[in-house]
């Protein structure tokens, strides 16, 4: 429509009538006519109209109406999170048209109706503009409010519809659907016009935040060829109105590190008007997997929904540990409580295998490295050292291969007596033989003085052994446990209980389960199946063997509960003395503990309780950002390697430093620096070693009967070099043996005298075990008896006889 000016005369006015009714008239008789169905009419439209005298039988279509609504917010692009203010603006005429014709009096109204939670702020002042007023109002029904404007022509003519905009408050807690956030706008004309554009919408641009995003990110599985990485959309098993529509995109991307790989991804699917999907790629030297929802039909209330892709992980980061991280992108409306998400996995520990070096009651043994010939020394009143001697202690390392032993792959000692596992995977013992707990020929006697093979035992091939104070275990090539020596309690089974077992017999095992790992103590025979699930049998008299106080003892293998279902792999109890405590060390380097705890051996719960009893198993305190690789378990005190190659101790005594004296919390022992660290450790009933990677033994403790390999009598407080080289070759070896032998004949009426006067020392340590109560419980303390169970002869040897 052109442009009139304000100013006209009557004249003009007059004719501009006559001739605008012509025109109607004659637009009339043209549908009439020729049956048009719209005629345009300068700036209007006629629709099948007819004339009725002077005037439309229908009203006139014109452009005035409501164009452009939008509602924008003040900062930013959307509203929200929470209470935020902007503005809502229209337009009175399309782009392109300035004017439209009114009569005087004429109004054009425009009502706003604002969805829940949006208020009009303070509206605009009224004003005037030439030939038109305009007035704001706004009512409010159902708590939803309507902004009205209304324009009103001054004088008759081509007026100029002003743009329009007010202020708006919206407060939009919840998430709300497109319908709930619409505003709507609708054009009120003379009774004599229609719009051509009566009614526009706009919703509300809106931002909320969510829950929605990356939860409970976790990897699992038991081996690296079997890991599983899953996670959630929510924290928990609700999920949350977010009205989604068709088109919205939710993608978390989950990112592996170098030596982590996804295997076969899942298929795409979809569920509930949502399609699943999954994709990988390479980052760097690690790998990208994505899962992409597209949602299909609108979705009200979203979650939680989940995700898990399998994946494969190298030995080394597997034995190291990773870091996986995660992150999820939601539609541009909504900001995640959490988007992103890290998980720390730490390195599994493997079962630290076969060692070196052992200590029971007095005795000490260990395997050099070159030939795997068995070296030993200390208390040898039962021929336990293995030296061949009758003398009660051995004070220098004594080579056992110059006595024509097989090589060793492991040894174990016990309160009284040692067993050894030979390279060829056969059994060995020697020491005390008084509940046959050496498996040899009971024609040896009740004391046995050197490594002699147990009895045959059909060709078995072994693989670990264990000795416990009066029992000996041993495992299998094919996960089976074997057991001889004092079946009391139930050690070592039902139909042994209360009777001596003379050789190496099969135990009773759970139907289907396979060991892999075997331990003993104080009465008590532990094992530990394929899936980290640790079994025992035997007296529970104090705790040690973890079923609570109900369970007096047990003679078949019962499931130990481990907390949180940790899984296992390594099990040390005390067998040098009856004060047994029993550790388990996790796949993950912690560190679980139960049984004796007068002095803080089975240390402080994580709650800080330090009962003198522990009797279920429980995670224990450990210095922050330490992981264990093995455990070991003495009289009063506990040690434990970690991953780094430190050795750590707790408990009372034999701690390896002077301050503290009683600890329940693991502490560093401060050994020389070795390359490569400390590679295994052994506890006995006063003394301990450490052995590093170039081979140095430590030792520590009690000196007393050639614990430590000397002649010294007195507490050794911290750690000192033992005199023996166990990466010599085989030559050496046997030369050095010889040497040894020889020194041992000559002395050993002097290392008798010696000890006996060494019961009379003080000890160097303060409030230190009394050196004469350890030579009486320790080196001549002779074994009682086995019971015989009701109704049953006396299967055991007589008592043993002490040197």
């Amino acid at each position: 429509m052109g442009k009139h000016s304000e100013l006209t005369t009557a004249g003009h006015a007059r004719a501009g009538k006559r001739v605008g009714l012509g025109l109607a008239v004659g637009a009339a008789l043209a549908v009439v006519v020729f049956g048009a169905t719209s005629t345009l009419v300068g700036a209007v439209t006629t629709d099948n109209s007819t004339v009725h005298g002077n005037r439309f039988a229908k009203a006139l279509r014109i452009d005035a109406g409501v164009y452009g609504l939008a509602a924008t917010p003040e900062h930013g692009t959307a509203f929200g999170p929470g209470s935020a203010a902007g503005t809502v603006s229209f337009d009175m005429l399309p782009g392109g048209a300035t004017v439209v014709d009114l009569e005087a009096g004429d109004t054009i109204t425009i009502d706003v109706s604002l969805p829940l939670g949006v208020a009009p702020a303070e509206l605009p002042a009224d004003d005037a503009a030439g030939v038109y007023t305009r007035a704001w109002s706004a009512t409010q029904t159902d708590d939803a409010w309507t902004v009205s404007q209304a324009v009103t022509a001054t004088a008759t003519g081509p007026v100029a519809l002003p743009t329009a905009s007010f202020g708006i408050t919206a407060d939009l807690a919840d998430v709300r659907s497109v319908e709930e956030l619409t505003v709507r706008a609708t054009v009120g004309l003379p009774e004599r016009y229609a719009s051509t554009h009566p009614t526009d919408s706009a919703v509300i641009p809106a931002h909320w935040n969510v829950a929605a995003g990356v939860y409970g990110l976790a990897v699992s599985g038991s081996g690296s060829n079997t890991m599983s990485l899953q996670f959630a959309s929510h924290p928990g098993p609700t999920g949350e109105k977010l009205h989604l529509v068709p088109g919205d995109v939710i993608s978390t991307t989950v990112t592996l590190p170098a030596g982590v790989t996804p295997a076969q991804l899942p298929g795409a699917s979809e569920v509930d008007g949502i399609g699943y999907s999954w994709a990988s790629k390479r980052v760097g030297q690690g790998w990208a997997v994505t899962q992409t929802q597209t949602v299909t039909t609108s979705v009200e209330r979203y979650g939680p929904t989940s995700g898990m892709f399998k994946a494969t992980v190298t030995n080394q980061v597997w034995n190291t540990g990773y870091t996986v991280q995660a992150e999820t992108t939601l539609p541009v409306r909504f900001t995640s409580a959490q988007a992103r998400m890290e998980t720390k996995v730490p390195g599994k520990v493997s079962p630290p295998g076969i060692g070196r070096i052992a200590a029971g009651g007095g005795q000490s043994i260990a395997i050099s490295e070159a030939n795997r010939a068995g070296n030993g020394w200390g208390v040898n009143t039962f021929g336990q050292v293995g030296s061949g001697s009758s003398a009660a202690q051995v004070t220098a390392p004594t080579n056992l291969g110059a006595l024509g032993v097989q090589p060793f792959l492991q040894v174990a000692a016990g309160a009284h007596h040692t067993v050894g596992l030979s390279a060829d995977l056969r059994l060995y013992g020697w020491g005390s033989d008084a509940y046959r707990q050496t498996g040899t020929d009971p024609k040896s006697g009740n004391k046995v003085l050197k490594p002699t093979e147990a009895i045959p035992t059909q060709a078995v091939a072994f693989t670990q052994v264990a000795a416990g104070t009066r029992t000996s275990l041993a495992l299998d090539r094919y996960g089976k446990a074997w057991g001889w020596g004092d079946g009391g309690s139930g050690a070592l089974g039902k139909s042994a209980e209360g009777s001596a077992v003379p050789r190496p017999t099969p135990l009773p095992q759970p139907e289907g389960v396979k060991f892999v790992q075997v331990e003993a103590g104080n009465q008590t025979t532990f094992a530990i199946d394929t899936d980290g699930r640790v079994w025992g049998m035997g007296s529970n008299a104090g705790g040690q063997l973890g079923l609570g106080t109900d369970v007096p003892k047990t003679n078949v293998f019962t499931q130990i509960p481990m907390p949180d279902n940790a899984r296992i792999v390594q099990i040390a109890a005390n067998a040098s003395t009856e004060n047994q405590q029993a550790l388990a060390l996790t796949e993950n380097g912690e560190i679980i503990a139960w049984g004796m705890n007068a002095g803080g051996e089975a240390g402080l719960g994580l709650d800080g309780s330090q009962p003198t009893s522990v009797w279920t198993p429980r995670k224990i305190q450990t210095p922050e950002g330490v992981r264990f690789t093995k455990l070991a378990a003495g009289d009063g005190v506990s040690l434990a390697l970690s991953s780094t190659g430190q050795v750590y101790s707790w408990g009372i005594q034999t701690l390896g430093y002077a301050t503290p004296y009683q600890t329940a919390i693991p502490t560093l022992i401060q050994l020389p620096a070795v390359q490569g660290g400390y590679i295994d450790i052994a506890a006995g009933d006063a003394h301990a070693f450490a052995l590093g990677a170039n081979n140095a033994l430590y030792g520590w403790g009690m000196q007393n009967a050639g614990r430590l390999g000397t002649t010294a009598t007195g507490f050794q407080v911290t750690p000192k070099l033992i005199n023996l080289t166990l990466a010599r070759s085989a030559d050496d070896a046997g030369v050095e043996a010889d040497a040894a032998a020889e020194e041992t004949a000559a002395d050993a009426e002097q290392v008798e005298a010696q000890d006996d006067a060494a019961e009379t020392d003080e000890i160097d340590a303060p409030g230190a075990i009394d050196e004469g109560a350890d030579e009486e419980h320790s080196d001549a303390d002779a074994e009682p008896a086995p019971a015989p169970a009701e109704g049953q002869a006396d299967l055991a040897p007589a008592r043993e006889e002490s040197d």
